[in-house]
């Protein structure tokens, strides 16, 4: 599923909500069954609490799970969740990379904690754990927030790299790979690459031949 579409930034919005408020439940693999019903049904029990928005009865269920069985992922998540909803976002990253240090495989779970980690300032963290979401799937939400988070650290070169990476997909709409083409030439300007600014926004102009912007952009190169 393509996630970098027309209205990129709004459309950003909507992927990170979801990915921050939706649940990745993976069942139990051991134990009897009756003990995997009962662990079920207390997961279920915390996951209602929070989607009728009773956040801190959700923390205190979950919180319940997780010291009696710490590997309780799917608890330890809705607790991240739970904790995030509160603005408590520290503790919410730590419920995460409890889960990450163990389930390393998990990409989305590394793309929530980043992105939380990005949001108090963890900025290194954020990249880290953006990267290897990317390296276990090249999800173009994925890429296009490590770009966006290289720009933050002047890792300008990797984040215009990155989106090109990004625009090569063929079922990307004529709005949205304008969108990219401008971020891409926004980093090439930043790390004084002004050749290749140019081409990116030379790119954007042939797909929006009347946006008036590319057209003072591309001039101030000139």
């Amino acid at each position: 599923m393509n996630l970098v579409t027309a209205l990129l930034s709004s459309r950003r919005a909507v992927v990170v909500y979801l990915l921050l408020t939706g649940l990745f439940v993976v069942p139990g693999v051991t134990g009897c069954r009756s003990t995997e019903n009962s662990e079920t049904q207390s997961v279920d029990a915390v996951r209602q609490a929070y989607d009728r928005g009773e956040f801190a009865q959700a923390e205190e269920q979950a919180t319940k799970i997780v010291e009696t069985e710490p590997d309780n992922f799917d608890a330890r998540k809705i607790l991240a969740l739970a904790l995030a909803a509160q603005g408590k976002n520290d503790e919410a990253i730590e419920q995460y990379v409890y889960v990450v240090d163990r389930r390393p495989d998990e990409d989305a779970t590394l793309y929530q904690v980043a992105m939380l980690e990005r949001v108090v300032g963890k900025t290194e963290d954020a990249i880290s754990h953006l990267e290897a979401a990317v390296q276990l799937k090249a999800d173009s939400s994925y890429m296009d927030d490590l770009a966006r988070t290289y720009m933050q650290v002047g890792r300008y070169q990797e984040a215009a790299d990155l989106w090109g990476r990004v625009l090569e997909d063929d079922s990307l709409d004529e709005a949205s790979r304008v969108e990219l083409l401008k971020l891409q030439a926004k980093a090439y300007e930043d790390g004084r690459m002004y050749d290749e600014a140019r081409a990116a926004l030379d790119k954007a102009l042939f797909l929006a031949p009347n946006d008036e912007d590319l057209k003072k952009r591309i001039e101030a190169l000139k």
